[in-house]
């Protein structure tokens, strides 16, 4: 591992930290929930004392005693099988003598007969038992063999055992699956379930063995019998600390600690899914990075947040005053949790790779992490029967190997044993064959296989972004040891050059930095990218232009190593192949992509420093360089800022910057200056221009002027394909139509004379454009000779004919662009583009020539407006249904566009609740025999003792040893007293199973078999020992009886018994249910966070119509969801929610549920500001807090009497306040209840259970403890409070957070500032304040003085950001808006424009002033001003899952347009914007210009009076641009007033009749643009191009001969053979500066001129810039 591999992981660690420290509360939130758990376990130790149990005693019980249920034991019947042998019907009437008994018996030829008698005609609880022998019949009259084996067939659901969950023989097991309390049931001296003593198995059992040995040897038997007493006895216990609170909680255990880990492993694939789908990661790999340093870097990253949530746990779980867990060791546990850490990390990213959208990642990781926990269920079932071969494969799934590790771990706590490093390979009990050695190593083995999937599915399937690997990589010799790294020299590399009268010819002397041959890619079948071939050379910038969609950036993502590419593309970057060597292309590439893949939580400072460590720059010289780049960009006073809270401006410098900086050899930049503001874009021109020398640089924009100052070749693309590259002057003389002249009117313009003039002097002169205040010419450039004296009559003449200004200019990049667009498009396409355009114009055209006549919005030649100005609304209650209608529509769509993701959720519920409650209930026919046998328990240890002495004893003990050694198992002799034995040996309770005591009595013979109830089946085996020495001592060491327990099949009235109770049920419910529950989440916070939702309550819509029609909507999907789950009650056979209208009752609890935590998730929702977050962590939420909520009820349940009453109330009140648990009980007792009333009506029911009136005659409506009336009457009533708080939130807290901001904070703000430098508001404006500013103010004063109603009046109004330091956004601006009018509002990024829109529109609150729109005040009655507001804000506030025209429908109904109007209404606007070709296209599929058209139609429909358009056209290519500005202008006509903000100079004088320029919060300049020009534009502009690779001493003459031709000019700009001069234009006429052009055109070869009057850009820039503005005074002053 070299130097940079070390220092790439350093620093990639180091980002990864920082970032996590900046999100300090989601991290915190991560540990807590980790440790909630363990402190809910503390808490309730902390409550209840750890009590010493036992010693516990239990006295001896005969063996033939009949069950308590048989009262008239002639209703019983006593099966025997085969019944047509003799010495079976013998045997039997045997054993009903031997049993006391009057039982009636019946024999069956077979089981099967006997299986149809019980099934098919009822009568199983008739049978106490079946008999079937196996010795091997053949004959009726066979005699009984020495070795017998014989089957007992009891009822399959016991008679003594009531309650489900507790039924059946366990013949599947040997130990409970779950660990139990030692000992196991304590208050029974039979030992409880499965009731082998009080069913009468061992007395059918004893009374057969008996008749067999009676049989063979009957007078010795007799006698035998005679001598001895046969007595069993549980296993005594003795005491100890007695943990019941481990015990109640062990079955949740497992899954509350893959809990406390799912909240970490799902934001680990969260984070990865995301860096993916935002595309950061791969910007890092083009940055430099190797895909396995990132990988490590994201293991490292989160390794050690396990670590400190292990440490974390151990500490609580060890060392406090009453441990949890007294007897493991913790090293060991930290281990085994460190193993499980390290896997989970592994799953996580092996899910990660699978997926490429967060939001699905996280819906399916979710799903995914649960699911691999769920065959637990299934193995902790079934685990006795599991050979070790099935359970180690389970362990394939770390949540399965973590969970079985803590079931051995109880087990091993609860029998004071613990987990050691000793007993690292010991099971934790007899029966088991899996130890904590295997889970630890198959956790270490499901992270090397989890690991090994990720590498192998990133390398095939990278995503959108990436180039695949064929599937059988592995296998290439070139993946393992790299391809050879051959450069290719210039010539080998170089395309063939493209021979055509389009594109220039190439420098010869020049090296290319990028090759490009027939480049093609391909999306969906349709070309991107069509055959382009390109050579970019070092020193220069090339620039590739072309229109939304044209390919650019696919272009670049192929380069970049993005977008996989076509095998027979050949493309080459700084000599190497992309194919081959893109790892060395990498390390000299920089990019800047057209979205910033910037992390929002790492300032611009941590940025560089990050990127230049990965670029390999030592780190002695990376401060130096992040200062001297930082400067460059002038981002000094952003070197600590997050670039999450950065301007979008600061954001592209910190992009571009990041792409330049580290000597990059190649650059590309992807449109580097969309969203500056002109300053910034200026001073981004001077710096590319700096940097170019030595690199390649290629570039992307939509700006014309930039391509043209910036690119020394240009190459335009048109649907994919290159149609010219060149300069710009070859361009411009291939596509060029001459000069133009543009003018400026006045408003007693002649336009016909200045025609006239203009075609006398220049014959082939075309009326290019005549609208508003602008008319211009087209040139041709033959007539250049003519054009003297054309200027020279336009100067003596200007006055008289009306026009304010003029300048002329030869032909523009854009001019070009919008040419070859047109050429290259097919006549089709153009006409989809140009008619609406020209009309417009054509009609703008008429109403300048005669500006008396009034407007006619229905003229023929432009009809599709006239829609807009004549729609009706609606009003009133049918307004509210229409709103309540669209929005229901809105959300609907959501779910069925979102399908797949919604489908998910239903599937999650589907098979996640039915796999549960079939684990719970499966196949309970198929019911397995257990043979009664020591050896299944592998070797125990068997005591004895003998008291006294006797031949009888001497035979049995040695039958005994006999028998004992053919089983394998350990005997051992005792002395003294079996009991005090058992209670003084420790291990005896895990070893031990039987034991057998002989005491010799005067008389008698006492055999006393002991059984250690742990074990399920040893009283039987017991009892099976002792008759086997007995039929040994008088038959022989040959004679065996063979014993199986094999339970009866469930008759029809059983098969339906459910062996689970309400609690697991709900358990099964909980995921699927948050599941859905987390979904209801996603669309609010999309909404939320793109500023959809407020865009909809601008146009008027009320807060209850909103979230009522969101609540009913998700309530349908929530109704169908609870459709599924009744589906899935059916098929699991729970009758008590679905059988005769028990649904009925179910769906009112889930509905009631569904009413209460809805709107609880949608107040939630508001915590976060990412969909995805969202939904994980309220999914996590829900689950957790139901399963928790199980957890302490079932706690409270146990420790009731332990609590004091206070804490009982406490925690009962804070659980009825979570929806899930009134959830839980609801589900819960209204299963139980049904449960017990059904077994209850039955004729044959439990000894046990209760069937009294309260339980039987119970309303399960009622109140009462057993009653869910209380749950449902919460959650009604609690859904009702969180509906409220919800709508008041919403309702009130703008008007309160305005409140609190301008009465409190600011007052206590002004009282700090008091006496340093606060200035009263009657006296804040200053004395240097522009004149104009100042009317503007006094307008305002007197307009407020008259209560006259205007669209807009702003009066002081002030904004401050109370952060540390403290932000003044806004100062003190005041301003008049007029119906009508376009005011522009132009700052640079930062200045207060995007603030001063979202206080307006209330998203933000003022905090002094105030604001008035049509007459209401924005502070006091924000609800009004909604519907008089259209916005179209900075981002983008469409709804992805819904088309363009769908979107524009939904706001013409909120708005209340007619329902018959809205389609032509609809398609008004589609026309206007030019969306028609793709309103019916979802908007996620829209380029960002069209997003942004779209935008701007939704603020432009409605009734508003006022409209604020926030950068309306950026993104958007020229064409574009231009029919946006001809709808915003019309649409002005119709009355309202629009605020407009741009960084597109020529679009405000376009479209502004007025305009304010910010700078830091204030206005500076304000006016109309004809009047800022009149104040500020006696000055000419010349922008010269010269092409300085020919004569660089022209350049220098060229300077010399402005300086002496035009004196006090001063230079503005120059860089690569651009110069820019201000000349004053006193006394300097156009005639004389055009001739004096001309002549310098031809003596010093100049490429291109431009001569104009000072723009608005121009001005702007001095007011912008301090620097720039003193210049520009002092040119002013000669």
């Amino acid at each position: 591992m070299n130097q940079l591999t070390v220092n790439q992981l350093t620093v990639l660690l180091w980002k990864n930290f920082t970032l996590k420290k900046r999100q300090i509360i989601s991290t915190s939130a991560e540990l807590l929930a980790a440790l909630l758990f363990v402190i809910m376990l503390l808490i309730f130790r902390a409550l209840t004392d750890m009590n010493i149990a036992g010693p516990y005693h239990f006295t001896a019980q005969p063996i033939a005693i009949m069950p308590s249920f048989i009262k008239d034991a002639q209703e019983w019947e006593l099966v025997y099988i085969p019944s047509e042998i003799d010495v079976v019907r013998e045997i039997i009437e045997d054993v009903k003598r031997n049993l006391n008994t009057t039982i009636k018996v019946r024999g069956f030829p077979s089981e099967a007969e006997f299986e149809e008698y019980i099934l098919f005609d009822n009568m199983s609880q008739k049978v106490l038992a079946a008999i079937v022998f196996d010795c091997g019949f053949k004959n009726k009259s066979d005699p009984l063999p020495l070795q017998v084996k014989y089957h007992l067939r009891f009822v399959g659901a016991q008679r003594t055992i009531w309650w489900p969950d507790k039924l059946g023989w366990k013949t599947r097991l040997l130990f409970p699956n779950h660990p139990s309390i030692r000992p196991r049931n304590p208050n029974y001296l039979d030992g409880g379930s499965p009731g082998y003593i009080k069913e009468g198995f061992l007395a059918v059992q004893h009374a057969l063995d008996k008749s067999i040995m009676l049989y063979h040897e009957s007078s010795a038997g007799k006698k035998l019998f005679d001598e001895i007493d046969t007595v069993i006895q549980r296993f005594p216990y003795p005491s100890h600390p007695q943990d019941k609170l481990l015990w109640i909680s062990s079955p949740f255990i497992p899954l509350m600690f893959i809990l406390m880990f799912s909240s970490i492993v799902l934001s680990i694939m969260r984070s990865i899914v995301f860096e993916k789908e935002k595309r950061l990661k791969e910007y890092q790999l083009i940055m430099g990075l190797r895909n396995w340093i990132i990988w490590i870097g994201y293991f490292f990253t989160f390794f050690p947040l396990y670590v400190i949530i292990i440490l974390l746990i151990c500490i609580l779980l060890f060392i406090v005053e009453e441990p949890i867990l007294r007897y493991s060791d913790c090293s060991f546990i930290f281990v085994f949790l460190t193993c499980y850490a390290i896997a989970s990390i592994c799953f996580a990213f092996m899910v990660s790779t699978f997926f490429s959208k967060t939001r699905l990642a996280a819906s399916a990781g979710n799903l995914l992490f649960f699911a691999s926990f769920f065959p637990y269920n299934f193995i902790s079932e079934y685990y006795g029967m599991l050979n070790l071969t099935t359970k180690i494969t389970a362990c394939l799934s770390a949540n399965v190997a973590l969970a079985l590790g803590i079931n051995i771990l109880i087990k091993l706590e609860i029998q004071e044993i613990g987990v050691k490093w000793h007993n690292l390979w010991t099971p934790a009990n007899l029966e088991d064959n899996l130890n904590f050695g295997y889970m630890l190593g198959m956790l270490l083995f499901d992270a090397f296989l989890y690991s090994l999937v990720t590498w192998y599915v990133e390398a095939v399937f990278p995503g959108q972004c990436g180039v695949p690997q064929p599937w059988y990589f592995f296998l290439m010799r070139s993946y393992w040891f790299g391809k050879p790294k051959i450069r290719k020299t210039t010539e080998e590399a170089k395309c063939t050059p493209i021979v055509h009268n389009c594109y220039e010819a190439e420098p010869p002397n020049l090296e290319a930095g990028i090759h490009i041959m027939h480049l093609h890619k391909e999306f969906k079948n349709k070309p991107a990218v069509n055959n382009l071939s390109l050579n970019i050379y070092e020193g220069q910038v090339t620039v590739l232009l072309g229109h939304n969609g044209a390919g650019k950036t696919t272009t670049l993502s192929v380069l970049t190593g993005v977008y996989p590419y076509a095998s027979r593309v050949k493309a080459y970057i700084n000599g190497y192949n992309i194919s081959d060597n893109m790892i060395e292309v990498r390390k000299d590439l920089g990019f800047c992509p057209q979205h910033d893949l910037l992390f929002d939580d790492l300032t611009l400072s941590e940025h560089l420093f990050f990127y230049c460590m990965v670029k390999g720059i030592p780190q002695n010289i990376n401060c130096e360089e992040i200062d001297r780049m930082l400067s460059a960009f002038n981002l000094q006073e952003n070197y600590h800022t997050l670039s999450g809270s950065a301007s979008g401006g600061v954001r592209r410098k910190l992009s571009i910057v990041l792409a330049l900086m580290a000597g990059s050899k190649v650059v590309i930049l992807d449109e580097p200056s969309s969203g500056m503001d002109p300053v910034s874009r200026r001073a981004t021109w001077d710096i590319l221009q700096h940097y170019k020398h030595n690199r390649t640089i290629l570039l992307t924009t939509h700006y014309m002027d930039e391509a043209d100052v910036l690119g020394d070749r240009v190459a335009i693309m048109v649907r994919g394909t290159l149609h010219c590259c060149g300069s710009s002057v070859f361009l411009k003389q291939i596509y060029g139509a001459g000069y133009h002249i543009v003018m400026e009117k006045q408003q007693y313009c002649d336009v016909d004379n200045i025609i006239a003039m203009i075609q006398q002097h220049v014959p082939g002169a075309v009326l290019e454009n005549n609208i508003e205040n602008e008319l211009s010419f087209i040139l041709p450039k033959k007539y250049v000779s003519r054009f003297e004296t054309l200027f020279t009559e336009l100067e003596m003449r200007q006055k008289a004919l009306g026009i304010a200004s003029f300048g002329a200019s030869i032909t523009t990049m854009e001019e070009v662009f919008v040419k070859v667009n047109k050429l290259a498009t097919p006549q089709k396409s153009i006409q989809t583009i140009q008619p609406y355009y020209l009309a417009y114009r054509k009609m703008r055209q008429d109403e300048q020539q005669n500006v008396n006549m009034p407007i006619n919005y229905s003229k023929p030649n432009f009809p599709y407006l006239s829609e807009i100005a004549t729609v009706k609304f609606n009003t009133g209650v049918p307004l509210y249904r229409q709103q309540f209608y669209s929005l229901f529509i809105k959300r609907a769509l959501f779910i069925s566009r979102n399908w797949k993701f919604m489908l998910l959720q239903i599937i999650v519920v589907m098979v996640v609740t039915t796999y549960l409650l079939l684990a719970l209930h499966l196949n309970n026919n198929d019911i397995p025999e257990r043979e009664l046998n020591l050896s299944h328990y592998g070797r125990t240890i068997v005591p004895y003792s003998t008291s006294g002495n006797s031949d009888l004893a001497l035979n049995l003990t040695k039958n005994l040893n006999i028998f004992l050694k053919s089983k394998n198992q350990n005997l051992r002799k005792i002395r003294g007293d079996m009991n005090d034995y058992i209670l003084k040996n420790k291990d005896c309770h895990t070893f031990c199973l039987v034991a057998l005591s002989i005491k010799v009595e005067r008389n008698k013979t006492v055999l006393t078999i002991f059984f250690n109830n742990e074990a399920y089946h040893s009283p039987a085996i017991s009892l099976s020992i002792l008759d086997n020495i007995l039929f040994m001592t008088l038959s022989g060491p040959d004679a065996s009886i063979t014993v199986f327990n094999k339970p009866q099949p469930l008759p029809h009235y059983g098969s339906n018994i459910v062996p689970v109770n309400g609690l697991q049920i709900v358990q099964c419910l909980a995921f699927g249910i948050s599941v859905v529950v987390g979904s209801f989440s996603i669309q609010t916070v999309t909404e939320r966070t793109s500023q959809a939702k407020h865009i909809q309550f601008l146009t008027g819509v009320c807060v209850h119509t909103y979230w009522l029609s969101a609540l009913l909507c998700d309530l349908i999907f929530f109704f169908f969801a609870c459709c599924v789950l009744l589906a899935i009650f059916k098929f699991c056979q729970l009758e008590a929610f679905v059988v005769h209208y028990n649904f009925l009752d179910t769906i009112l609890i889930f509905m009631l549920y569904g009413w209460c935590v809805v709107p609880l998730t949608y107040i939630a929702s508001f915590l976060f500001n990412s969909s995805t977050a969202a939904y994980i962590k309220i999914t996590l939420f829900n689950y957790f807090s139901t399963m928790f909520s199980i957890i302490i009820y079932t706690i409270i349940q146990f420790y009731g009497n332990d609590f004091p009453n206070f804490v009982h109330i406490l925690i009962r009140a804070i659980l009825m306040a979570l929806p899930s648990y009134n959830l839980a009980m609801s589900i819960s007792k209204y299963f139980d209840d049904y449960e017990v009333k059904r077994l209850c009506a039955r004729e044959f029911k439990s000894i046990y259970l209760d069937c009294s009136d309260p339980y039987t005659q119970n309303n399960v409506y009622g109140f009462g403890e057993h009653g869910i009336g209380k749950f449902l009457i919460t959650l009604a009533t609690i859904g009702l409070v969180f509906l409220l708080l919800l709508l008041s939130l919403e309702s009130v807290s703008c008007s309160l957070k305005s409140f609190v901001f301008r009465n409190i904070i600011f007052y206590f703000y002004n009282k700090l500032r008091k006496g340093r430098n606060a200035i009263p508001s009657n006296q804040r404006t200053k004395e240097d304040e522009d004149e104009d500013i100042k009317k503007e103010k006094g307008k305002v004063f007197t307009l407020l003085l008259r209560l006259q109603n205007t669209p807009l009046l702003l009066n002081e109004v002030t904004k401050i950001y109370f952060k540390c330091p403290v932000v003044k956004a806004v100062k003190n601006i005041s301003l008049v808006v007029k119906k009508s009018e376009c005011f522009g509002l132009l700052g640079l990024n930062g200045a207060g424009k995007t603030t001063t829109f979202k206080m307006l529109t209330g998203e933000e609150t003022i905090t002094s002033g105030i604001a008035f729109i049509d007459g209401n005040s924005v502070t006091r009655t924000p609800r009004k001003i909604r519907s008089r507001i259209g916005y179209c804000p900075q981002t983008e506030s469409v709804l992805n899952h819904m088309t363009g025209r769908e979107s524009l429908v939904m706001y013409a109904r909120l708005w209340g347009v007619l329902e018959q109007d809205i389609n032509e209404y609809v398609e008004a606007f589609l026309h206007s914007v030019h969306l028609e070709p793709i309103a019916d296209q979802f908007i996620h599929t829209y380029s960002a210009g069209s997003k942004r058209r779209l935008s701007t139609a939704i603020a432009l429909m409605g009734k508003s009076s006022v409209v604020f358009l926030d950068e309306p056209s950026i993104g958007m290519d020229p064409v574009a641009q231009h029919l946006l500005w001809e709808t915003i202008t019309w649409i002005c006509k119709t009355g309202k007033a629009i605020i407009i903000t741009s960084h597109r100079m020529e679009e405000c004088e376009a479209l502004c009749t007025r305009l304010a320029i910010m700078v830091k919060g204030r206005f500076t300049c304000l006016g109309t643009p004809q009047h800022v020009r009149k104040r500020f534009g006696h000055v000419y502009t010349l922008t010269v191009r010269i092409n300085i690779a020919k004569d660089e001493d022209k350049v220098e003459e060229f300077k010399n001969f402005i300086k002496v031709t035009f004196p006090g000019n001063i230079k503005f700009q120059e860089f690569h053979g651009t110069i820019g001069y201000y000349i004053p234009s006193k006394e300097i006429y156009w005639g004389k500066v055009f001739a004096i052009l001309e002549e310098a055109k031809v003596l010093f070869k100049l490429e291109d001129y431009s001569v104009k009057r000072v723009t608005l850009e121009q001005i702007f820039l001095t007011f912008a810039n301090t620097d720039k503005m003193r210049t520009y005074q002092e040119i002013k002053l000669q």
